[in-house]
């Protein structure tokens, strides 16, 4: 049988009473009733029956603990209020959580995954129930944060109202909060003109995630601390000293100018294994642009550079386009990977030809894709490409690019090199500092044997690691 004096109204009512000032009730108690509640509920209780009933009194006390005289909850208190929201997948409890000043960056998410499905039950004479401007203030909240995620559940709740011709009357609302946004990321351009529609749903739905990209700017990455990133892909990439000199220049003119990250075509060009395209990924990586890597090795066609026609079922947008859209600025980094080794074939297009386009400037900037049916903005992205010949490379293709070799590393760089494969490696698998093996004398010399290139070292590295990390962890057990 049902406790009667475990019901979440008793609960609330015997809360607020306390809060009145006629009893002493502390978070404590009011924890270990809701424990009860909860494990009553999961054990005994009908979840169809009594998940409402929890739901609902999550809400009201998160709201009565977050905004009353005491302004934050119990640690304790929160946690439990925030497992019953998250359990019961409640919208109202979740969000007065979330607008706590210590909620989490993950419990705004929640509550923001759980408003977007509630726009179609808006309150409309209710503004304070108001789901739309409820999921504006959790952007406005993160904004300040995490604007970069901010700026993404904008794109989502755009993406929403768009889909309920109800909502439209909101769409400015939404747009003005998305160009603050962007304004505090810094300067933002319009990357697509427009979007040609399609009767087809898959298409249709495809072109709905890039509606974002018409409705606001997309912000431009700023020129990262040059002091710093020098240094940096100095120690890690000595052997590209030449490279990295020239990067510096480049981006010190942009420093002085607009400001954001820009490079002209660049061609790494190097034998296999000299760590191109890992020096790019971490160039990417210290000056918080994305990295998109475009295999051009044998590929026989253009299509990944300018897009697939609809009507194929495997139908996309162009890769440097995808590229923007997923990592949330006008100007990332697109790596071409192999570009002097496409495939011979030209009946949907030659590679050479797209870049030719796409490495100028002025035809770059109302880029035609084929998916979307529009011209798009792509001449704010870098672009570097990797080769290990140009012999066979048009002269067109390479007078649009700075070409510069990068040398074979010294023995005295080798040491870098492995510093820098045991560090990513411990970061890929999230091993703690204090865990990570130390290289003895006798390791250093076994690892000297493998000092042909930054590709072989590296796998030597990383297996001394693996049996060292085993060693450490059988001697574990046996203790």
């Amino acid at each position: 049988m049902r406790d009667t004096s475990l019901n979440p109204e008793a609960v609330f009512e015997r809360c607020a009473t306390a809060q009145d000032g006629t009893a002493v009730l502390e978070s404590a108690e009011v924890l270990k009733m809701l424990q009860r509640l909860f494990l009553w509920q999961q054990s005994f209780g009908s979840s169809k029956a009594v998940a409402p009933e929890l739901g609902e009194l999550a809400h009201r006390l998160a709201q009565f603990f977050s905004f009353g005289e005491q302004g934050m909850l119990n640690p304790e208190l929160a946690e439990a209020l925030e497992r019953i929201a998250a359990a019961l997948g409640h919208f109202e409890a979740t969000y007065s959580l979330a607008c706590r000043s210590d909620a989490t960056l993950d419990l705004k998410a929640q509550a923001f995954a759980l408003g977007l499905p509630e726009l179609r039950r808006t309150h409309r004479d209710e503004p304070e129930n108001d789901t739309t401007r409820r999921l504006i203030r959790l952007i406005e909240a993160v904004a300040r944060q995490a604007p970069q995620e901010a700026l993404r559940w904008v794109g989502q709740l755009i993406g929403a109202v768009l889909d309920s011709p109800d909502l439209a009357p909101r769409l400015p609302e939404v747009r003005a909060v998305g160009e603050q946004v962007v304004s505090s990321l810094g300067s933002g351009v319009y990357v697509l003109e427009a979007v040609s529609p399609s009767k087809d749903k898959v298409v249709a739905e495809a072109l709905k995630r890039y509606q974002v990209r018409l409705e606001l700017p997309t912000p431009l990455a700023p020129v990262p601390d040059l002091q710093h990133l020098q240094q940096t892909l100095n120690e890690e990439f000595p052997w590209f000293g030449r490279v990295t000199d020239w990067v510096i220049r480049q981006l010190s003119a942009r420093a002085l100018g607009r400001g954001y990250f820009q490079l002209s075509p660049l061609l790494l060009l190097g034998d296999p294994g000299l760590g191109k395209s890992s020096y790019v990924n971490r160039l990417g990586q210290l000056s918080k642009v994305p990295v998109q890597l475009i295999s051009l090795g044998g590929k026989a066609d253009a299509r990944d550079l300018i897009g697939t026609a609809r009507g194929w079922a495997s139908g996309h947008p162009s890769r440097p386009l995808t590229a923007i859209h997923e990592g949330g600025v006008a100007n990332p980094i697109i790596v071409c990977d192999e570009i002097d080794k496409p495939g011979s074939a030209t009946h949907n297009g030659h590679p050479w030809d797209a870049l030719l386009s796409l490495f100028e400037p002025a035809t770059a900037a109302r880029f035609f894709d084929e998916f979307l049916g529009g011209h798009a903005n792509l001449s704010f992205i870098s672009w570097i490409s990797t080769a290990n010949s140009i012999r066979l490379m048009p002269t067109a293709l390479l007078n649009r690019l700075a070409v510069m070799t990068v040398p074979a590393p010294q023995r005295e760089h080798y040491p870098a090199i492995v510093a820098r494969c045991i560090e990513q490696y411990r970061e890929r698998n999230g091993i703690p500092r204090e865990l990570m093996p130390t290289l003895t004398s006798s390791d250093w010399r076994w690892l000297e044997r493998y000092y042909t290139s930054p590709r072989t070292v590296r796998r030597a590295t990383e297996l001394w690691l693996e049996q060292r990390l085993v060693q450490q962890l059988t001697a574990r057990l046996r203790h």
